[in-house]
């Protein structure tokens, strides 16, 4: 069941991107914002729980986005809607 979940996950993500930012979370941005979140060079929102939290990460060139990790799977769980409250000096998409 692990695996089929992560892939769900995956591919609602894709979807969530898509819809509210018009960006392709190609595998290649999933790993880099995956490797952003790992690394500490993402900017961490807030903890909604032990193991899932919101971060603010660079989807593409100048398009940032809030989006939910899961820290046990190592996984995004979905890309939020643009906030109106986003962090300081961070540039929101007009796409």
């Amino acid at each position: 069941m692990g695996f089929n979940k992560k892939r769900k996950l995956q591919r609602h993500a894709r979807r969530r991107c898509q819809q509210r930012y018009g960006v392709s979370l190609t595998e290649e941005r999933r790993r880099r914002i995956l490797r952003d979140i790992e690394n500490g060079a993402a900017r961490l929102v807030e903890r909604q729980s032990r193991r899932v939290s919101v971060w603010w990460v660079q989807l593409a060139e100048a398009v940032e986005a809030p989006v939910v990790y899961d820290g046990e799977r190592q996984e995004i769980v979905t890309v939020l809607p643009k906030q109106p409250n986003a962090p300081e000096g961070a540039e929101r998409s007009t796409a």
